[in-house]
């Protein structure tokens, strides 16, 4: 199971491990993307990614899912 690198302070003592990895996901992805993402999509991305991807860290996530968003079939670009 994935757990925060950081250690968790005061004001995040009772988040949730999926909810931890969900804002971890996020900051990373919003990173890679230089902060151009639509905030729903990336927070629906992260739920529908953190029941599979709840074992591996969130960030290594972020960079595979990002690939795969922009990745263009060929011809059709």
């Amino acid at each position: 199971m994935w757990k925060p690198a950081k250690p968790l302070t005061k004001f995040d003592a009772d988040i949730a491990i999926e909810d931890a990895w969900i804002n971890e996901f996020a900051r990373s992805y919003y990173e890679l993307c230089e902060g151009r993402a639509d905030h729903e999509f990336v927070y629906g991305l992260a739920e529908k990614l953190m029941p599979i991807g709840v074992t591996v860290d969130p960030r290594k996530v972020a960079e595979l899912a990002m690939i795969l968003v922009s990745f263009e079939m060929p011809g059709e670009g």
